[in-house]
């Protein structure tokens, strides 16, 4: 195993990701409505002290990271797409500039991608994107939509993101609403 050349499972992924993109390229996605979906997430491995220290993140832990990109490409197709590997102090927010590029596809991505100046930037570009917030994450209300009192649907707004107000930053939609447990959740697109 350690005569394999690590850029061999490389080409070997590459090869099959593209493959499978091929093969579900006339695939509708998740339903009409949605279409296909990405979602972007991160997993941390952590590895033993004497094998990982390549990969120290501190002086009592070592630990790797794997950025994948995975395709919904219907309700039964499902395939990963993209993946960085990064070692573990490496955050979400610095790989999605590989894993979110211009594609037929809506990204979903967890609270470590919000990044304002990416979510404009993928605005403008025309990218679809549905991004949890963080709790702390600042949005400027510009336009509040009707919701029904008794609903779990709490807020639907047009917003822009971060505290300073500039004419030329991109309107995004905020939904918040409860789970069935009452868990509150910031959405962005």
């Amino acid at each position: 195993m350690d005569r394999l050349p690590t850029e061999l499972p490389e080409w070997i992924s590459q090869q099959l990701a593209q493959r499978a993109k091929r093969r579900t390229a006339t695939l509708g996605g998740i339903s009409n409505t949605i279409r296909k979906l990405s979602i972007v997430d991160a997993s941390s491995l952590s590895l033993p002290f004497g094998l990982g220290d390549w990969a120290r993140v501190s002086r009592k832990a070592s630990s790797v990271k794997m950025h994948l990109r995975l395709v919904a490409a219907s309700p039964d197709t499902v395939f990963p797409d993209a993946m960085v590997p990064t070692s573990g102090n490496v955050g979400d927010r610095a790989c999605a500039l590989h894993l979110v590029i211009p594609s037929d596809t809506t990204y979903v991505m967890d609270r470590g991608y919000d990044d304002y100046k990416k979510m404009e930037a993928w605005s403008t570009d025309g990218i679809r994107f549905v991004m949890r917030l963080r709790d702390r994450a600042f949005t400027t209300v510009l336009e509040e939509s009707p919701v029904k009192a008794e609903g779990r649907i709490l807020r639907d707004a047009k917003v822009q993101m971060g505290s300073a107000f500039r004419d030329d930053k991109q309107t995004l939609r905020l939904i918040e609403f409860t789970d069935e447990q009452g868990r509150r959740y910031r959405l962005v697109t």
